[in-house]
């Protein structure tokens, strides 16, 4: 039997808690550094239009070494306790806004490379949508039943949607049609990323109820990445305006076939670079 008539079985067993998600998962697909933004409330009458808020400090926690980005916390949080420095927000001690810190962040790293965003309410850990805790009426997994779902979907429209099977020489045709479903709401293996970190922090904080919100840097090669990694970029089809809109881009979960192997209680990814990512989580105390 191929891999591909297992692929989505075999990789939805590992999505079975955030724990197995980010040890056996994230951990190899992402090369990650997570900073922590500690937010606590002012309780105390407000003049003027100064926020209700104060940025307490960053701390940044990774398995992996990376002293410039070290170093650049350690100069924020510095300026956190300095007073009339005239830093770029008020001559008042640490009366930075969370929107400008973030603004210089982003600035800071895309200095370094990092290119491509994406922002979530919460701080769950980086699920394609086809792997999430979804069930149909007979309490089969999604991921188990997307195959004849997407094929019954290309037979009912075949002017909207092309059926592309899961093969390693068309991952990137086939993405153009997933790109297609899920701009009609269905679930895939696509993740989607934009070039606008701004857009990225729209869905951070635009819509519904936020809990330790996050924003996410990525550092892409398009071309490198797109042939040899995990990347798919979007092709200019009339139905993927909105997405072209966005200034979008897809991490594929798909092309992960290309270097995954399933052995016993474990997944090891061969020949495969991990993509380097910044994750900036909001935490308000």
């Amino acid at each position: 039997m191929l891999l591909r008539d297992k692929f989505y079985e075999n990789l939805g067993t590992y999505y079975s808690s955030p724990e197995e998600i980010k040890n056996q998962l994230n951990s190899k697909i992402f090369n990650d550094f997570k900073i922590v933004i500690n937010i606590i409330g002012i309780n105390q009458p407000q003049e003027d239009l100064t926020p209700i808020y104060k940025i307490q400090n960053l701390e940044l926690s990774s398995t992996n070494k990376n002293s410039k980005l070290q170093d650049e916390i350690d100069d924020i949080n510095k300026y956190l306790l300095s007073a009339g420095t005239g830093l770029g927000y008020k001559d008042e001690k640490n009366s930075w806004s969370l929107f400008y810190l973030i603004k210089e962040m982003i600035t800071s790293f895309q200095r370094q490379g990092y290119n491509y965003y994406r922002g979530q309410r919460e701080d769950w850990e980086t699920v394609p949508g086809i792997f999430r805790n979804l069930q149909n009426s007979e309490g089969n997994k999604y991921c188990n039943t997307f195959e004849s779902l997407y094929l019954n979907i290309s037979r009912e429209f075949p002017d909207e949607v092309k059926y592309v099977p899961l093969n390693q020489e068309m991952l990137d045709i086939r993405a153009d049609e997933l790109a297609i479903l899920q701009h009609y709401g269905l679930p895939t293996s696509l993740l989607d990323i934009s070039e606008n970190p701004f857009i990225a922090m729209l869905f951070m904080l635009g819509f519904g109820k936020i809990k330790n919100p996050q924003l996410e840097f990525y550092k892409i090669d398009s071309s490198n990445d797109s042939e040899n990694g995990i990347i798919s970029l979007v092709h200019k089809k009339i139905t993927n305006k909105r997405i072209r809109a966005q200034k979008g881009a897809f991490i594929n979960f798909d092309k992960l076939i290309k270097f995954i192997n399933f052995k016993k209680n474990e997944i090891e990814l061969e020949n495969y670079k991990p993509i380097d990512r910044i994750i900036l989580n909001i935490k308000f105390n």
